[in-house]
């Protein structure tokens, strides 16, 4: 099929101290780990459930991202998940990710 230059996600964030825009108090890379493999879990049954777990920055809709913004490797999975699939968690400069290609 045709390549997609940009696609619509949903995304779970799970921030942890030391990432782009995470707050002082945050948890700790360890701690956001096992959070975002159980957010993972849940998004694969119910994602709306799950980003309303994450933390400021999860969104049932950031709209369409086009290639070339994401981190090649977070970029790679998310470009290469079929429609309704879910992976995660990813590790991105803003934390851990838990994505959800919508279409």
């Amino acid at each position: 099929g045709v390549q997609t230059c940009a696609l619509p996600i949903c995304v779970v964030l799970v921030a942890y101290r030391g990432a782009a825009e995470a707050p002082r108090a945050a948890r700790s890379r360890g701690e956001a780990w096992a959070l975002a493999s159980e957010l993972s879990e849940i998004a694969h049954e119910d994602f709306e459930a799950a980003v309303a777990r994450g933390d400021a920055g999860s969104s049932p809709d950031v709209g369409r991202v086009p290639r070339g913004v994401l981190e090649p490797a977070v970029e790679r999975v998310v470009f290469a998940l079929p429609v309704g699939g879910v992976a995660g968690p990813l590790d991105t400069p803003r934390g851990l990710w838990v994505v959800r290609r919508v279409e």
